[in-house]
């Protein structure tokens, strides 16, 4: 396990603290950014490389996502200004509440979570984002 240059970590709940313990005991750091939504996505490129000590510039500059052109051409009384409330696992909450925001125009009215392990980050969401447990 001490051979990884990085570790990837998809849910944080479950892998976070052997991600710290990999950190702490052999200098491996970890992504923090988790890959759902085309934001996030990115970021999550972005992340890897500086990373792996790539550029992420060529892949990142191909705008392949037909997702924020569906966001921008859809009628905005579909979708745009709706209010939603997210609950579940704290990783698909987090995830869900900022597509939600960002990518689809939702007004997020709360975010709640049943697991312990990102209350915390749940409790305290992205800005624009109003939150209940």
């Amino acid at each position: 396990m001490g051979d990884a240059d990085f570790n990837v970590v998809l849910y944080p709940e479950i892998a976070a603290p052997t991600a710290k313990w990999l950190e702490r005991t052999f200098g491996q750091p970890a992504t923090r950014t988790v890959p759902i939504g085309v934001t996030a996505t990115r970021e999550f490129i972005a992340e890897v490389a500086q990373l792996a000590g790539v550029d992420a510039r060529p892949v990142l500059d191909q705008d392949a996502s037909r997702l924020p052109w569906y966001s921008r051409s859809v009628d905005s009384t579909y979708l745009t200004g709706k209010r939603v409330f997210v609950f579940g696992d704290g990783t698909h909450v987090l995830a869900a509440a900022r597509i939600a925001r960002d990518e689809l125009g939702f007004t997020v009215v709360g975010i709640g979570t049943y697991t312990r392990e990102l209350a915390r980050e749940v409790a305290r969401p992205p800005a624009n984002t109003a939150s209940r447990r």
